[in-house]
C-alpha cells in the first residue's frame, strides 16, 4: 500500500507542478492562462516532470527482480504485439460505442492541437508521459495492491479507477477507465511493463496522427447509433479476447 500511495501522490506533485509552471509562465509574459503560450510552458513543465519521476522511480523503487521482469531485453514479442493491438481495437471500439454519447471535448483537443506543435510537448505525450503512467498506474497502485495480496480483479479495477480520475476531466473518464482495466490485465497476466509501455506508447502516437486528420474520425462515427454501439462492443470485447491470450507470468516461469 506505501508504493501504491507514494506512486500516486508523486504523479499527482507532477500534475500541480506543471499547472503552477504554466500558470507562472503566462503571469510573466502577461498571457492569459488558457493561451497557447500557456499550455505550451505546462507541456514542457509535465515533460520535466514525468522525466524526474520516472528517474526517481526507477533509482528509489526499482529491485534487481523488477529490472529483469521489466527489461525489455528480456521479453518476447507475441505478448507485446497481442498488447498493443488490443489496446488499438480498443481505442478504435471506444470511438465507436462512446460516439452517440457525445464526449468529445474541444478544450482537450484544442490542449492536444497545441502540443503538435512542440517536439518537446510532443515526446512527453508520447513517451515520458505514457512511460510515467505505467510506472505509476501499473507498476505502483496495481502492482502494489497485488503485493499486499488483493484479488487481482479488484486491484485491477482500483487502479483503473485512480487512472481515470487522474486525467480530471469527467470526458475522458469512462474511456479511460476501460483502458486502465486493460492494461492493468495485461498488466496482471505479464506482470510487466514491457508491453503495457509499448501498448500505450503506440495507441498515443496513433491518437495523435488521427488528429491531423478528424475528417477519418468523423467517416467512421457517421453510422446509426446501433451499428456504432454494437461495432464498440465487439471491437471490447476482441480486444480483451487478446489480452487473455497472453500467457500468465506464473505459467511462462514454472
Amino acid at each position: 500500500m506505501k508504493r501504491a500511495l507514494i506512486s500516486f501522490a508523486l504523479f499527482f506533485v507532477v500534475q500541480i507542478f506543471a499547472a503552477i509552471t504554466g500558470g507562472i509562465y503566462a503571469y510573466a509574459s502577461g498571457f492569459e492562462t488558457n493561451s497557447d503560450a500557456f499550455i505550451m510552458a505546462m507541456g514542457i513543465a509535465l515533460l520535466i516532470g514525468n522525466l524526474v519521476l520516472i528517474g526517481g522511480y526507477i533509482s528509489f523503487f526499482y529491485g534487481k527482480k523488477d529490472a529483469e521482469r521489466h527489461d525489455f531485453r528480456n521479453f518476447r514479442l507475441k505478448p507485446i504485439f497481442y498488447a498493443t493491438l488490443a489496446l488499438l481495437l480498443l481505442a478504435l471500439g471506444e470511438t465507436l460505442g462512446l460516439a452517440p454519447l457525445g464526449l468529445d471535448d474541444p478544450n482537450t483537443e484544442r490542449f492536444f492541437t497545441i502540443m503538435l506543435a512542440s517536439p518537446l510537448c510532443l515526446l512527453n505525450i508520447c513517451v515520458a508521459g505514457p512511460v510515467a503512467e505505467e510506472l505509476v498506474f501499473r507498476y505502483g497502485l496495481l502492482g502494489g495492491f497485488l503485493e499486499r495480496g488483493t484479488k487481482p480483479w479488484i486491484a485491477v479495477l482500483a487502479s483503473a479507477f485512480c487512472f481515470a480520475v487522474i486525467h480530471g476531466n469527467e470526458l475522458q473518464t469512462p474511456p479511460a477507465f476501460i483502458s486502465g482495466v486493460l492494461l492493468g490485465v495485461i498488466y496482471v497476466r505479464t506482470r510487466s511493463l514491457v508491453p503495457c509501455i509499448i501498448a500505450h506508447v503506440t495507441n498515443n502516437v496513433l491518437a495523435l496522427s488521427t488528429m491531423l486528420r478528424p475528417d477519418w474520425e468523423n467517416a467512421l462515427t457517421a453510422q446509426p447509433t446501433v451499428l456504432l454501439i454494437g461495432e464498440g462492443l465487439l471491437l471490447a470485447a476482441a480486444a480483451f479476447f487478446l489480452t487473455f491470450r497472453i500467457r500468465k507470468y506464473a505459467n511462462r516461469n514454472n
